[in-house]
């Protein structure tokens, strides 16, 4: 930078010349400063998809404190009771928790209003709800203002309740998702969190169930649009395990 400036302004090399240490010190400084920022991982990212009008934000956060519609995985049973049947950690069981104080009758009875006519069979269980829909099944929940879209994700065991998935049955639920998404979220935010991280035990990488999520939004969205903007909100514990530069570089 001084080569330069010093041949149309000849003081600048003077100056150089004089204050060399303070020169040398600010600029390794600025030079270590940008290094930081540029290395650092961001904790939020967004991009276009390719030739719709559909925009992704992906970043890490809490579901239920971000600002639209949220979808939330559940078992095909769409189960209330906190603890065996549904984990206190999970997203479904953090649903009934904190949007719904708890509340299994209300969920209960909010689900089976929602589903009313949806194909299902009945299952002698232990435990749980005995109404068992097919994967994909989407109940739509309300809050206010906001839509709660709880769509079947997971087969459990009748006994153990033990909940599992694999990567074609995850495919499949989420295009029956987005089909419903799309006629019922107006157009609005959408917010998800990285489905298939949690109980579901889906055997793949974070950053693999990351892109299959997006794949399936791409392929439905360039069918025909589901919503305006989806936002996916990674938990805080992925931070350092989903290269969300990588992700974003995929995706232009």
């Amino acid at each position: 930078m001084i080569e330069p400036s010093a041949f149309f302004f000849p003081f600048a090399k003077t100056l150089a010349e004089t204050y060399a240490p303070e020169v040398v010190g600010g600029s390794s400084l600025v030079a270590i400063i940008y290094s930081i920022l540029a290395t650092k991982d961001p904790i939020q990212i967004h991009f276009p998809i390719k030739t719709t009008t559909t925009e992704v934000w992906i970043r890490f956060g809490d579901l239920f404190e971000a600002d639209g519609h949220v979808v939330i995985a559940v078992n095909e049973f769409f189960d209330s009771e906190i603890g065996r049947p549904v984990a206190p950690s999970s997203v479904h069981g953090q649903f009934i928790t904190r949007v719904l104080g708890g509340n299994a009758n209300r969920f209960n009875a909010d689900v089976d209003r929602s589903l009313d006519g949806t194909a299902s069979d009945i299952v002698d269980r232990p435990e749980g709800r005995p109404r068992r829909y097919p994967l994909g099944t989407t109940a739509i929940l309300h809050e206010g203002r906001r839509k709660y879209f709880l769509f079947a994700l997971t087969k459990t065991d009748p006994v153990t309740c033990e909940a599992n998935a694999d990567v074609p049955q995850m495919w499949s639920a989420l295009l029956k998702l987005w089909d419903c998404v799309r006629v019922e979220a107006n157009g609005e935010r959408v917010c998800m969190p990285l489905i298939g991280a949690g109980l579901a035990r889906i055997n793949l990488e974070p950053t693999h169930l990351l892109r299959l999520a997006l794949l399936s939004l791409l392929v439905q969205t360039r069918s025909r649009t589901i919503t305006s903007q989806i936002e996916i909100v990674l938990h805080k514990s992925l931070i350092g395990r989903i290269d969300l530069r990588a992700v974003r570089d995929d995706w232009r």
